[in-house]
């Protein structure tokens, strides 16, 4: 959490001082930063079409994050996950979806999502063995 303190219009520099320091302290000691969803969550897999790797972990691109005063309490909030349908190569920051945070089934957040690794493109070995695997196992 980030405070910026504007004061204007004192006449010291001692003065300026002092009422940033009661400004930020207010701010630090009444509001606590809150996090959602973080960069670090496993959101869920997405399939990539002819990617060396099929299945990849999405994440967040950014932490998802909601300004709270220090006595309420975090809201419980579900997630719903859009993918788009990918095709190899995808790299890391690369947008492969949304992510809708919300609350009483009204979308308060979207955020982007992307890959947890870079997924190059698969050769035609790589897809003949996949499909061989296919055929032996029955899918």
């Amino acid at each position: 959490m980030r405070l910026i303190s504007v004061v204007m219009g004192e006449d010291t520099s001692q003065n300026r001082t002092t009422d940033t320091v009661s400004l930020l302290n207010y701010g630090f000691n009444t509001y606590k930063l809150n996090t959602i969803v973080s960069k670090d969550t496993k959101i869920g897999k997405i399939k990539i079409n002819k990617g060396k790797i099929e299945n990849v972990e999405l994440q967040v691109k950014d932490d998802v994050t909601e300004l709270l005063s220090v006595n309420e309490k975090a809201k419980e909030y579900t997630l719903d996950v859009q993918t788009d349908n990918i095709n190899a190569p995808v790299k890391i920051g690369t947008k492969v979806g949304v992510l809708h945070v919300k609350y009483k089934n009204k979308t308060i957040y979207e955020v982007d999502l992307t890959v947890k690794e870079n997924v190059n493109k698969a050769n035609i070995w790589d897809l003949y063995k996949r499909n061989f695997k296919r055929i032996i196992s029955g899918n």
